[in-house]
């Protein structure tokens, strides 16, 4: 295997057998050396492979950017993860997953709060993938020696969630940010904080999931019969009116409409979770 571009001490490109580029790490690797010379099986620590040239540029300039060690840190977590969910993550996940990694250690280090309004519901929800963010936690601190709120375990949870659901880690900010704006509008209508505790919330959290994704994928939604629109509205005008300021927000923030089903859809998990409060 022969040197094709020395990225920087720790990381050079280079091609597998099938003529594929691929970036090898490994402390050192890249130090005195030059494009053509053979790489030192010894040195290697772990190989890149992603499935598009776009996705090969993108890694090389990240890893140019961030720190070694939230590439280890980041490649643990993954192998971890997938050995734990036994589901096959999207190659993706190592681009974003270390560059949330490694900003999420520089904003610890200058005493940012890291927190998550969705703890609770994501170990709940999604104990498999909070479970791998608590031993990302582990490694964290094996490698830093640095002790991050449990808030974070819930942030990389997302990232392996979003991995499975639809292999883009670009949207991870963004499904998050729904979640936390529907409620925020609800609260905000309402005048009442949101219980995290009701099954009501729990069904309600599946369903903004489920919506996120079809926003993300752009896929239409499933029409139903327009009189039940009609007698939902008739019936639940407080909850009617939250679910279409949830649907102006989302127009406006993803360039997505909603149709009138889902707004009905809305209403009545919004009526079922004001029940609880």
């Amino acid at each position: 295997m022969l040197a094709n571009k020395i990225l920087n001490n720790n990381f050079i490109s280079s091609t597998d057998k099938d003529g594929h580029e691929i970036v090898i790490m490994g402390k050192g690797l890249g130090w005195q050396m030059k494009p053509g010379d053979p790489v030192d099986p010894e040195k290697i620590e772990k190989i890149f492979r992603m499935d598009t040239v776009t996705s090969s540029e993108k890694m090389k300039k990240l890893f140019l950017e961030v720190e070694m060690s939230s590439v280890e840190i980041s490649s643990k977590i993954i192998q971890f993860a997938q050995e734990t969910t036994q589901v096959e993550l999207n190659k993706n996940i190592i681009l974003t997953l270390t560059d949330h990694i490694d900003f999420a250690i520089e904003r610890y280090n200058k005493g940012i709060p890291l927190k998550n309004d969705f703890k609770l519901w994501i170990q709940k929800m999604f104990n498999e993938e909070f479970s791998v963010g608590l031993y990302a936690l582990e490694i964290i601190q094996e490698t830093l020696g640095i002790q991050m709120p449990e808030d974070e375990a819930a942030h990389i949870a997302m990232h392996i969630i979003n991995a499975q659901l639809d292999g883009n880690m670009a949207h991870t900010d963004e499904i998050t940010n729904l979640l936390s704006m529907c409620f925020h509008i609800i609260e905000l209508k309402t005048g009442k904080i949101i219980s995290e505790k009701s099954w009501a919330y729990e069904r309600f959290m599946r369903h903004l999931l489920a919506l996120a994704q079809r926003i993300i994928a752009r896929t239409e939604n499933i029409a139903v019969n327009d009189s039940l629109n009609l007698a939902i509205q008739s019936q639940f005008p407080l909850e009617h009116d939250i679910s279409i300021a949830i649907r102006n927000y989302i127009q406006k923030t993803f360039n997505f409409m909603i149709a009138d089903d889902e707004v009905t859809f809305l209403t009545i998990h919004i009526n079922r979770l004001l029940q609880d409060v």
